[in-house]
């Protein structure tokens, strides 16, 4: 399991994440951070603004993960 987490739908992937599992909080950023970026982009109009947007609401994602439901 840990070594293909790749084809596994997002809400099991969250369920890892709920877990602390690093590689499906990587996979779930890799799915999801550019579609969240372009959306502060285009909401926000500057670039390391978005960014840092971007980045705050993973963390955010990451910090709140045992209540993930």
């Amino acid at each position: 399991m840990a070594n293909d987490i790749r084809n596994l739908a997002d809400e099991e992937v969250m369920q890892l994440v709920g877990d602390g599992n690093p590689r499906a909080f990587e996979l779930l950023y890799d799915r999801h951070g550019g579609a969240a970026f372009s959306l502060a982009y285009r909401m926000i109009g500057n670039r390391v603004a978005a960014e840092d947007i971007t980045q705050e609401a993973f963390l955010s994602i990451w910090r709140s993960r045992m209540r993930y439901d």
